[in-house]
């Protein structure tokens, strides 16, 4: 592995670098003004290695995905979804399965299920999508999110076990 000097320090990689020119950009703005040089430095810095970091990061992401092998036992165990698309089919969809997320031609309809989305741990599946109960601004109501499966853009409920309608409630 290649490793990577700025200002002599060694890097292992450009997410190392990318936080420590930062955490300096941030250290050298809180001083009295008069590093005005510096600051410019630091970020023809960032931008230059903005490309690889992001390059680096999409890696690191898809061979987490591609070595994820924890069983889900609660909701904390279910990572956020951070690929779409193409990616989410080829690397997240049959990672979560592997994992134990219901898939959703296992699905039953009128059931309850323990899960993660944004809004809640709960929701019920209608055949359809799932129906979920959200708070906001004090004000309850349903709102509906699609299986992992069907991925339309939106927050994706990942279901890992059936529970009782009283979680519904």
């Amino acid at each position: 592995m290649k490793t990577i000097k700025y200002k002599n320090i060694p890097f292992k990689d450009y997410t190392e670098l990318y936080y420590y020119l930062q955490k300096e950009l941030a250290g050298v703005m809180q001083k009295d003004g008069k590093h005005h040089d510096e600051v410019i430095k630091i970020k023809e810095k960032v931008n230059e290695i903005i490309p690889l970091y992001t390059e680096e990061r999409h890696t690191k992401v898809i061979e987490y995905w591609e070595t994820l092998d924890k069983k889900f036992e609660d909701v904390i165990d279910i990572p956020g979804l951070n690929l779409r698309g193409e990616e989410h089919i080829k690397y997240c969809i049959p990672a979560l399965i592997r994992c134990g997320a219901i898939p959703l031609n296992k699905l039953k309809i009128n059931q309850v299920y323990l899960g993660r989305c944004r809004n809640n741990r709960y929701a019920k599946w209608d055949g359809k999508e799932f129906i979920y109960y959200r708070t906001s601004f004090n004000n309850r109501y349903t709102d509906t999110i699609n299986h992992f499966e069907e991925d339309n853009g939106y927050d994706l409920f990942v279901p890992i076990k059936e529970v009782s309608e009283e979680f519904f409630k």
